[in-house]
């Protein structure tokens, strides 16, 4: 690893000390995080672990703009391991595919999930998601509690087979859940998202519609 021993301000502005940063040009080094770390019966070999939560994955100095200079690291050298630590994170991945668990940070939202809709973007939000391509990429969505229904049914009519609905990890906070999410009843899909009408986006459920009318910020949840 890489020991930073001046004292170093944090993201949340406190005095953390000294700081340690994995050196992935280190073979052994990435091998031990990917397959003891991650990997270990505590990690992905476990049963009870789904995936796993990665963060500054892009390498130093992200989060710690004064540690290359604290460091006396040459650019070639903070080049070096950031393309290191950008190639320990791809192997980690492809370590992960196969055992079927997921890495938060490889869905494109980094440590979010995505921002759902607002009535104020709502058409223009839809009708980029409203095609075939997005049944192709997963899906982390927020939600925002106060407009549940619409968000629940923006995420209902646009979703592909791999999605989420909910929270992003920052925080460690355990938001209201919606009832929603227990009372929808909703079968599988039956098609795609159509738009069927200006503004109004609508898909067909086994059990019924899901929609959302941009135009009125009205949800559509037609379940029986």
């Amino acid at each position: 690893c890489i020991r930073d021993r001046v004292s170093t301000q944090s993201t949340w502005g406190r005095d953390v000390g000294d700081q340690y940063f994995w050196d992935f040009r280190n073979p052994d080094a990435v091998s031990y995080f990917i397959h003891t770390v991650v990997g270990g019966p505590n990690g992905a070999a476990s049963p009870y672990v789904d995936g796993i939560f990665t963060d500054d994955v892009s390498g130093l100095p992200e989060e710690h703009a004064a540690a290359p200079q604290n460091l006396g690291l040459t650019i070639d050298e903070l080049q070096a391991i950031q393309n290191a630590t950008r190639g320990a994170h791809q192997m980690m991945l492809d370590y992960l595919v196969p055992l079927q668990k997921y890495n938060w940070q490889a869905f494109g939202n980094e440590d979010e999930s995505e921002h759902p809709p607002t009535s104020d973007v709502c058409l223009d939000w839809m009708r980029r998601r409203c095609s075939n391509d997005t049944l192709t990429r997963p899906l982390l969505m927020g939600i925002n509690a106060t407009q549940g229904p619409q968000h629940i049914a923006a995420f209902l009519t646009i979703r592909g087979p791999y999605a989420y609905i909910g929270y992003g990890w920052i925080g460690a906070t355990i938001p209201d859940r919606h009832p929603l999410f227990d009372s929808l009843q909703v079968g599988l899909p039956t098609g795609s998202c159509v738009e069927t009408k200006p503004g109004v986006f609508e898909r067909q459920w086994s059990r019924g519609t899901s929609g959302l009318d941009c135009n009125t910020w009205t949800p559509i949840l037609e379940f029986h």
